[in-house]
């Protein structure tokens, strides 16, 4: 699979932009999380698709071990839901709140215990549906240089034709490798 290929590559200090069809955006999510938590990877999840409750029952039925992983939820209180406080997650108030999700970024970093560790982020898509596109390539600025400092390893992922080419541009020129995934 090109995918696979494409992550072995990655490494420590690196970012991945990965654009893929709206409808294998879960199945890319959950490709990448198994690859990198099988090769010994920790990691940092920035869910803005799906609320934890409902990414870590699809995270268990396809057996990736939750122990490596820490999650940011952008998506619970937004849409009204119940945020259930445990020591690998963080809920923030809004996907449009970039100063608490950066802030949250930073502490879970500084929280993982050191090694091999990458974040990922599960649609930059949706972000920016909350945010404009100058917040949003601002937002993508500081996360990969952050992810940079800290040489953690990094996966941006997006819906194909789901951000303005101008914005894209940005962004892929911010990223070590701008992946493409087709139908």
């Amino acid at each position: 699979m090109q995918l696979e290929k494409e992550l072995n590559s990655l490494e420590d200090g690196e970012v991945f932009l990965i654009s893929a069809p709206g409808e294998k955006l879960l199945e890319v999510n959950l490709n990448v999380l198994t690859h990198l938590v099988n090769k010994g990877y920790r990691g940092v999840i920035i869910t803005l698709n799906n609320p934890y409750s409902v990414l870590v029952k699809i995270i268990e039925k396809h057996k990736i071990d939750q122990s490596k992983l820490y999650f940011i939820d952008c998506i619970t209180k937004t849409a009204g839901g119940q945020a259930v406080r445990n020591e690998n997650t963080l809920f923030i108030s809004s996907p449009a709140n970039l100063t608490e999700l950066g802030v949250a970024v930073s502490q879970l970093i500084a929280a993982m215990p050191k090694g091999k560790q990458f974040v990922m982020m599960d649609s930059l898509s949706t972000l920016a549906m909350y945010n404009s596109t100058g917040s949003v390539a601002k937002f993508s600025h500081f996360l990969i240089t952050k992810i940079k400092l800290h040489e953690v390893s990094g996966v941006i992922i997006s819906v194909e034709a789901e951000i303005d080419e101008q914005t894209k541009t940005q962004i892929s020129s911010l990223c070590n490798k701008t992946i493409r995934l087709g139908d």
